[in-house]
C-alpha cells in the first residue's frame, strides 16, 4: 500500500470508526440504517480487500453488521448477523476475544467439530495395514485449514499442529518436515514441551492420543 493509499484507507477506516463510535454512545438506530453510513462502509470494504489492513477493515464491517444485527433483532437482522459472521471467520485465528461471544463460541465449536470427525477418520485408516494416502492427504487439507482458523490462543491449537504433522507422516506427504518444525516452534514459543516422538515402529495411536 502507497503512503496516498494509505492516507485514504486511514480515512476511511477513522470515518466508519467514528460512526460506530457515536452509535455505542448514544444508540441512535439511525446511523445504522443511514444509507450514507451504509454506502461508507461498504466503500471501505470492497476498497480495502486485498491491500494491507484489510483485516482490520473487515473487522470493522463486521462489528457494523453485528449491531446492525443486535438492533433490528433475530428476524430483520439475520442477513446482517450472516455477513458478519463472514468478517468475523477471517479474524478468528488472529484476535478471537475482539468477536462478539457467541460468534466466537460457535466457531470454536465448529472448529473442533470438524476437528473430532478428521482424527476419527484419521484413526480408522491406522487400523488398516496399508492406510489410504489418497484419503489421508484429503484429511491433511482439512487439517491444515482448521489449523489456519484455530487461534493461538486456543488450547487445542497445539495438539491440531502435531496432528497435521502426525498425519503429513502418514501420508508420506512432503510437507512433514515442515509441518513437525512448525508445530514444534509453537509449543517452544509458547514455553511448552513437544510431545513424545511417536515410536516409528508402529502407527501413532490416535484414539488414545486424542481420546476419541
Amino acid at each position: 500500500m502507497t503512503d496516498p493509499e494509505r492516507a485514504v484507507f486511514d480515512e476511511r477506516m477513522a470515518t466508519c470508526q467514528a460512526y460506530l463510535d457515536r452509535y455505542q454512545a448514544t444508540h441512535d438506530l439511525q446511523l445504522l440504517l443511514d444509507p450514507a453510513v451504509i454506502s461508507k462502509v461498504r466503500e471501505l470494504r470492497d476498497w480495502a480487500t486485498g491491500a494491507a489492513g484489510w483485516q482490520d477493515a473487515e473487522h470493522l464491517c463486521g462489528w457494523f453488521h453485528w449491531l446492525r444485527y443486535q438492533a433490528l433483532g433475530e428476524s430483520r437482522g439475520a442477513a446482517d448477523r450472516e455477513v458478519a459472521e463472514q468478517f468475523f471467520q477471517n479474524r478468528y485465528s488472529l484476535r478471537p476475544h475482539d468477536l462478539p461471544e457467541p460468534v466466537r463460541q460457535r466457531l470454536e465449536a465448529e472448529f473442533r467439530q470438524r476437528f473430532d470427525a478428521v482424527m476419527t477418520q484419521v484413526a480408522e485408516q491406522t487400523r488398516h495395514r496399508r492406510p489410504n494416502r489418497k484419503q489421508l492427504r484429503e484429511l491433511y487439507s482439512e487439517l491444515s485449514a482448521i489449523c489456519n482458523f484455530t487461534a493461538r490462543s486456543n488450547p487445542q491449537y497445539f495438539d491440531r499442529l502435531d496432528a497435521r504433522a502426525n498425519v503429513a507422516e502418514l501420508a508420506r506427504d512432503e510437507t512433514a518436515e515442515i509441518d513437525r518444525q512448525q508445530a514444534v516452534d509453537a509449543r517452544t514459543e509458547k514455553g511448552q514441551q513437544p510431545p513424545p516422538a511417536n515410536p516409528p515402529w508402529r502407527p501413532f495411536d490416535y484414539r488414545t492420543y486424542f481420546g476419541i
